[in-house]
């Protein structure tokens, strides 16, 4: 996610097909078949700085005038040969989008990291790989709203079975869809770049902090917040289809499952439960018995002073000042069953080859089991279960092949 704490660059795996920038299209034909777009900005920055260079006034002395006139231009003569057949227009807009996107100070190898390209892997035709740690900002998104697309207009079709032309398409339709910072994983989720994941604006000392404004298509979840640095709102947690990018510490991946019940409409029963947790931030599975008034203001029920006095004392029997969720739940929604099955299948997306077996990048799949009761099992040595408890508290998963998939 961000380039100062990724700790490594991992090993890649070869590659089936790759697909390029549709604005360097043109210019693939007339240099290299792999040259995409910021990689033709690049080497338009190198032909600058070389011919600058060559034509600098500052050298002195006929030895460094005669080595200038035999080395320059045989090397811009060697960029020129790369260098992408583009009029004066295109090189100045790709001059400004690399100024914008990069600043002035971009290393070289940080650039050309995040420009790989999309290129699928051999083992799973439907899996792009991350060939370097950084852009798995855009590569994971990318990444899920394929499989948003598979899962909705493809049901049924077995995954290794794609074919590598099917892919080409599916990633065209992803593109049409819409680990830098929070805000450009926003921005390739949802298309509005903002900072924070909660749902809507939080008021913070004073100032409107703007979060997700809508359901999105695709969710997001992140071990970050069971490590209480951010919330995630139920727009992200609970997306229109069941596919959801996880956030680690340094990387993002991909979680999806082709049951469509765990993103069915709230029953009633969830919308409560999911209100009287938002004013429960510490998890405890308890509020303070001053806020009931505000929890049924929020899900529209009878909010009057003498109702409310009443519940208060009906859930705080021994006036201890807090309210259970579960005397919450049994008193305003009883006998409710939830919409999210018992059991499903999910399964996990890391394009990464050094995170997946044999240096292959492929699908891992599970078989999830939502426990009874409210409590949840800490396992502090599991970050892939800790990140999915934080959308599901109650979870236990078994992964097929015994294989753990990895959040890094």
């Amino acid at each position: 996610m961000n380039e100062k704490i990724v700790p490594e660059q991992r090993g890649g795996e070869d590659s089936s097909s790759s697909v390029t920038a549709k604005s360097a299209t043109a210019a693939a034909s007339a240099s290299s078949p792999s040259m995409t777009l910021a990689s033709a900005a690049l080497e338009s920055h190198k032909t600058t700085t070389i011919t600058t260079a060559s034509s600098s006034p500052r050298t002195s002395g006929a030895c460094a005038s005669s080595s200038q006139s035999a080395s320059a231009p045989a090397s811009a003569s060697s960029y020129q040969e790369k260098q992408p057949m583009l009029n004066a227009t295109d090189m100045r807009e790709l001059r400004e989008i690399k100024q914008l996107l990069w600043g002035d100070n971009v290393r070289e190898d940080v650039f050309k990291r995040w420009s790989q390209g999309f290129e699928f892997s051999k083992v799973e035709p439907s899996a792009l790989v991350q060939k370097q740690g950084g852009p798995c900002a855009v590569i994971a998104p990318v990444q899920a709203y394929l499989l948003k697309i598979i899962i909705m207009d493809l049901p049924g079709i077995k995954l290794s079975e794609i074919s590598p032309d099917k892919s080409q398409n599916l990633l065209i339709q992803a593109f049409t869809y819409g680990y830098g910072g929070q805000s450009l994983i926003n921005l390739m989720l949802t298309g509005r770049a903002v900072a924070h994941v909660w749902d809507n604006e939080q008021d913070v000392g004073g100032l409107k902090l703007r979060g997700i404004c809508e359901q999105s298509d695709i969710g997001f979840i992140t071990l970050m917040e069971e490590m209480r640095y951010c919330t995630v709102g139920s727009f992200f947690k609970n997306p229109r289809y069941p596919v959801w990018v996880m956030g680690s510490d340094t990387h993002l991946t991909v979680l999806f499952s082709n049951e469509k019940r765990l993103v069915s409409p709230e029953t009633p029963s969830e919308t409560g439960r999911r209100i009287f947790k938002s004013y429960d931030p510490e998890g405890n599975n308890f509020i303070s018995t001053t806020m009931l008034r505000e929890v049924l203001v929020a899900l529209n029920l009878v909010s009057e002073p003498a109702y409310v006095a009443l519940m208060q004392k009906r859930l705080d029997p021994e006036n201890l000042g807090i309210i259970l969720l579960n005397a919450f739940m049994d008193e305003f929604f009883p006998l409710e069953s939830r919409s999210t099955p018992d059991t499903f299948e999910l399964m996990h997306y890391n394009g990464i080859p050094g995170s997946n077996e044999n240096n292959k990048v492929r699908y891992y799949c599970g078989t999830a089991i939502l426990l009874e009761g409210d409590l949840k099992s800490v396992c502090t040595s599991n970050p892939m279960v800790t990140c999915l408890q934080t959308k599901w508290p109650n979870i236990e998963i078994n992964w097929h092949d015994g294989h753990m998939p990895s959040l890094n």
